[in-house]
């Protein structure tokens, strides 16, 4: 395996989160479980036909590890979302389409779910008994639901009428195991409104208050987004904020809240249009509010699915790329977009003689060893890109191209909040008595 550890600061950083929320230490991929003939990275089954393990990226003391899980069915396509518990273990994971608990079972009751919307459901697992899972990265996002023993598991997923294509927001509850119930669903596909969304693009911050969550999803309009709260009195719709001019159309692209949750990106691409921009905001942790609105624009490239949105772990630096180009703004500056600057271009590699796809640039995530990984564009290739010191300016980052090599395609990042992030200091609405961590 083609894998560097770069840094001792590094490892010290691993270490000592070992110590905090561990809630996204275990991040499963891998979207097929068999292929044709193949090379000797692959295991032979008794058809003769090389096999596709799916595997976790799986965080440790000792750096992250791709660890199989051949006992693991559920294919992860793009749409994944994950909750660790306290220790690190992986709890629950979703593709969208089901939800498998610790024992990588499905969730009695939530075996199926997302079926919303039947002509794409069909299609896709009709006639599987794992559903294969959506393919928007960030097209669901579990939560633990504050003072209760439930998680709260947020949908946006795709639609498709008349060729208008769309996302509509629901939810599932599922009942936690408290030692007497096992895990089990108690609300399942709720849709809470005919709100027309864009494909995917959850993001969750927590409240100032430390406790609650506030989601954000971005109306299809493309310059509307609508907040909400989830709270123990339940889910709840916050305000609609409207800025620039609309932006419509078949889009992929990605949103962003900072480690400390005081600014918030949306990144929109609409790639049959060949368009792409990226918004700025100041978010308020207290009152939810969205203010300070700056934009600027990207190249774009017709057919290519690449977009990520990664900030820094101070927060000063936000990355996001368009599959060809890394981007880097510092968001200290008052005008945003005049700090823009490329920091890596795509260098040309291509996967494997038997899978030539491109390895361009896609979807990112920040692991908890403070490395930024980004996932390649195209779903056929089985590499990822690694920003090892991100909290640099320009080139200076250690972006590393192809740095690890995966024997399985993975496709893309988990969906998860700041889990670490605690209550707002001092704020007005610090209120609960609630310590942030160490």
């Amino acid at each position: 395996m083609r894998f560097y550890l770069i840094g001792l600061c590094l490892w010290h950083n691993m270490c000592a989160l070992f110590s905090q929320d561990n809630h996204d230490y275990v991040w499963p991929m891998c979207y097929a479980q068999y292929i044709g003939p193949g090379d000797d990275t692959f295991l032979l089954s008794e058809e003769g036909l090389k096999v596709f393990q799916h595997f976790n990226f799986t965080f440790t003391q000792d750096g992250p590890k791709l660890i199989r899980t051949p006992e693991r069915k559920l294919p992860i396509r793009g749409t994944v979302s994950i909750y660790c518990d306290d220790s690190g273990k992986l709890k629950y994971f979703t593709n969208g389409m089901s939800l498998c608990d610790s024992t990588l079972q499905k969730v009695a009751g939530a075996e199926h779910i997302g079926k919303n919307n039947p002509e794409i459901w069909d299609f896709s697992v009709g006639w599987e008994e794992w559903p294969w899972g959506y393919i928007s990265p960030q097209g669901t996002m579990i939560l633990p639901w504050p003072d209760r023993d439930s998680i709260f598991i947020i949908n946006a997923l795709f639609y498709q009428q008349n060729k208008d294509a769309f996302s509509r927001l629901s939810y599932c509850i599922i009942r936690t195991d408290d030692g007497d119930y096992p895990n089990r669903a108690v609300v399942l596909d709720s849709l809470y409104n005919t709100t027309k969304y864009k494909n995917g693009y959850i993001s969750a911050c927590r409240h100032g208050n430390g406790r609650d969550w506030w989601i954000v999803m971005p109306r299809v309009s493309g310059n509307e987004l609508d907040i909400f709260l989830l709270s123990p009195q339940g889910f709840v719709f916050n305000n609609t904020y409207k800025f620039g001019s609309k932006h419509q159309g078949y889009d992929w692209g990605a949103t962003s809240f900072s480690p400390d949750g005081s600014k918030f990106v949306y990144l929109d691409v609409l790639y049959q249009q060949i368009s792409a921009r990226v918004s700025f905001y100041d978010f308020d942790r207290c009152t939810g509010t969205l203010s300070n609105y700056q934009q600027d624009t990207l190249e774009s490239f017709k057919a290519y699915f690449g977009s990520g949105l990664c900030f820094s772990p101070s927060g000063r630096y936000l990355y996001t790329d368009n599959a060809f180009n890394l981007y880097q703004y510092d968001m200290t500056i008052q005008d945003i977009k005049s700090s823009k600057k490329i920091i890596a271009e795509f260098d040309g590699f291509i996967n494997s003689d038997r899978w030539p796809a491109p390895t361009t640039f896609g979807v990112m995530a920040p692991g908890p060893d403070g490395r930024i990984y980004n996932f390649t564009d195209q779903s056929s290739s089985n590499w990822m890109h690694v920003m090892n010191f991100h909290d640099e300016e320009g080139s200076d980052v250690g972006f590393v191209q192809h740095q690890i090599f995966t024997p399985y395609q993975g496709r893309s990042a988990p969906n998860f909040p700041n889990y670490r992030l605690g209550p707002l200091d001092g704020s007005s609405c610090d209120t609960l008595g609630l310590d942030n961590n160490p």
